[in-house]
């Protein structure tokens, strides 16, 4: 295991053959027992607690000046691990059973896959062929919408204004919608899950403010207590 030049983890995925050098050129790697295994490995998004297990790295003899057992067994059976599986896909590595293998091997299997945003990569050489990852976690996009200088009136008349309804779209940098939320009564909006990336954020749907005829003569006496903004607020009488 070594890293690459932004700091990734890359594992050799052909146990025992000669190291790669110069310049390697990845290809995303579908596979879904290998991108589990980088996923779930050491290092990985989502590492297996067991690499911490004394009653399993506790095997494992500690060499030079490191003591961490962990990251010992972590690499040793991360690598071995991928090493095993690419060698039932076609592999030329030394395939091998260290000890913890077998347990971690069962979590990955237990485990769902890796998500979309979950990158896996391998590269061919004439030595070890090497495999890495990427990983764009998704982020939230959530809205709360307020009534600001609203908010007196918005006390004065509950039945007739509310924060529910307003929708909000997230536009990618290329212009296209990406995801709509909605408020609620409280002016907040469940979350979307968004890879990360830059986007703009636009009010696409007002909420509407419902009013009787009653209410809306009290709202028009009272309008020197309005915002500027209630131009924006679309009004339907009901009966």
């Amino acid at each position: 295991m070594f890293a690459d030049g932004s700091g990734n983890v890359v594992y050799c995925a052909e146990h025992d053959r000669t190291s790669t050098t110069g310049t390697i050129t990845g290809s995303v790697m579908t596979d879904d027992t290998m991108r589990k295994i980088l996923y779930y490995g050491y290092k990985g998004p989502a590492q297996w607690s067991g690499f911490g297990n004394s009653s399993y790295n506790g095997k494992y003899k500690v060499w030079g000046p490191n003591t961490n057992r962990t990251e010992i067994m972590g690499t040793v059976v991360t690598s071995q691990a991928l090493s095993n599986r690419y060698n039932a896909l076609g592999g030329r590595g030394t395939k091998t059973n260290p000890s913890g293998l077998s347990e971690f091997m069962a979590y990955v299997n237990s485990q769902p896959s890796a998500p979309a945003s979950f990158t896996a990569y391998k590269a061919g050489s004439s030595g070890q062929d090497m495999v890495w990852f990427k990983n764009n976690p998704n982020g939230k996009f959530q809205v709360t919408k307020k009534a600001g200088l609203n908010e007196a009136w918005l006390k004065d008349f509950p039945n007739c204004y509310s924060l529910e309804g307003a929708e909000f779209t997230l536009y990618g940098s290329d212009g296209n919608a990406v995801a709509t939320v909605k408020t609620d009564k409280d002016g907040v909006s469940v979350p979307a899950s968004v890879p990360a990336g830059d986007y703009t954020v636009k009010e696409t749907k007002l909420q509407r403010v419902l009013l009787s005829q009653k209410r809306l003569r009290q709202l028009l006496f009272h309008r020197e207590r309005l915002h500027s903004s209630i131009s924006q607020i679309y009004l339907r009488t009901i009966q």
